[in-house]
């Protein structure tokens, strides 16, 4: 016997439209379930949809910063990663962070976190 694939594909379509409007009905007149998950999916994902908003807004400002603030230096190293971890940068922020440096140093051997991390801290300063 032949196979008639045109009654499986009439079939499909009719369980899903079937399936669309129990679901629909099920949005509109009663108090979905559908509804339930999708609302505790976004408060889930808010905090990820934040920083992602936050992100879009701060890139222009950021990358004003880059350009104006912290010129590429020759030398300097390859992309945002090179101006971020070598001399470029390093000349610029270390006279702003000079003075928070000696009293985290003592805070640190005061309250050293755990697993001994403060003497790498301390000795890679």
């Amino acid at each position: 016997m032949k196979k008639d694939n045109h009654y499986f594909g009439w079939g499909l379509t009719a369980v899903c439209v079937v399936c669309a409007v129990m679901l629909i009905y099920d949005l509109v007149f009663r108090d979905s379930i559908v509804m339930i998950y999708t609302r505790k999916l976004m408060e889930i994902l808010a905090p990820i949809l934040y920083g992602m908003a936050i992100a879009y807004l701060l890139a222009p400002i950021v990358n004003w910063f880059e350009r104006v603030i912290l010129p590429r230096q020759p030398g300097g190293g390859e992309g945002r990663a090179g101006r971020l971890h070598g001399t470029d940068v390093g000349g610029r922020v270390r006279p702003v962070l000079r003075p928070i440096e000696r009293p985290a140093a003592g805070a640190l051997q005061e309250h050293p976190p755990a697993g001994g991390q403060s003497d790498y801290l301390l000795r890679h300063h």
